[in-house]
């Protein structure tokens, strides 16, 4: 009778043990669906708020037919880049924080990057890309009008 008990408690502990193992696998693997998926969530987040921002100053610029004066700009957070033919392109640089805040370039996130181009007389070629801080670009738009 001792041995079958025996038996029996040894069987128990290794049916605990797998069943163990079997949670522990089944936990590894959730917990990197969860970090997956985090990950996608914020990439989805920041893209969203990059096609928001991107569009705005495109729809801005359209709307004030490339008077850059008329713009609204966070006039603290922008940096005005020198370029070599002064009459024929303005540049300009927008700073934002992991939260998508106007912010210094120092605590700067994300970049919009901004260049106005006069293709002819008549004509506005608007760049503007938003990027990570490292240069990877996020979303970028090309806006052309008549002046």
């Amino acid at each position: 009778m001792r041995k079958q008990h025996k038996r029996q408690t040894s069987l128990f502990l290794i049916e605990l043990m797998l069943a163990l193992l079997f949670f522990s696998l089944a936990a590894a693997v959730s917990i990197q669906f969860f970090v997956q998926s985090n990950i996608l969530s914020q990439q989805s987040n920041n893209l969203n708020s990059a096609i928001l921002v991107t569009q705005s100053f495109a729809e801005s610029f359209r709307a004030t037919r490339g008077d850059l004066s008329s713009l609204y700009v966070p006039t603290d957070f922008v940096e005005m880049l020198p370029t070599e033919a002064p009459q024929q392109v303005i540049s300009m640089r927008i700073f934002y924080d992991a939260d998508w805040n106007p912010t210094v370039e120092e605590q700067a996130t994300f970049i919009v990057n901004f260049v106005v181009e006069t293709t002819t007389p008549s004509l506005l070629l608007a760049t503007i890309e938003t990027t990570h801080l490292d240069g990877v670009q996020i979303y970028g738009l090309e806006v052309l009008i008549q002046t």
